[in-house]
């Protein structure tokens, strides 16, 4: 079974959050795939990683691209992993279900980033966690500090 972790968004946008998600397995020299939810969020996030930072770029492409396949980040809208993928994340409302209940067996970790001030998406992310539960992955629940950082509160 994977690691399944969900981020509760209390301050931080979904990017910075998607943000320092990638570079964290990035750093573990892993092949990150990203579900949006629809074409137009997949075309923001890309456009989105590039500039983020004036310091750095997260390398990346965009699913159906010629060279998908060699992207150490993968940006699509459908659950294939088109780069072969260690950790998947889910943001913008992308449907983990699937995944959790059947995971690709490479997976190593599944993300789900939601934005806790919406009340569709806190709903959306409660029953992931049900089936998560169901599923029997090892699961945590992260929500942001008053510093800023990330604390395990479940």
């Amino acid at each position: 079974m994977a690691e399944v972790r969900f981020y509760a968004l209390e301050r931080r946008g979904l990017e910075e959050a998607l943000a320092e998600r990638l570079e964290e397995g990035l750093a573990e020299g892993l092949r990150i795939a990203v579900e949006a939810n629809g074409r137009e969020q997949v075309e923001a996030l890309d456009e989105r990683l590039w500039t983020l930072r004036d310091e750095s770029f997260l390398p990346h492409g965009v699913a159906g691209a010629a060279d998908a396949s060699r992207q150490p980040v993968l940006i699509g809208e459908t659950p294939e992993n088109g780069n072969a993928a260690a950790w998947r994340v889910f943001v913008g409302g992308a449907d983990p279900i699937p995944c959790l209940s059947n995971p690709d067996e490479n997976y190593r970790r599944l993300v789900v980033l939601f934005d806790d001030r919406l009340d569709a998406a806190k709903g959306e992310a409660r029953k992931a966690w049900a089936a998560a539960k169901a599923a029997g992955h090892d699961m945590s629940f992260w929500r942001e500090g008053d510093d800023g950082g990330w604390r395990r509160s479940g």
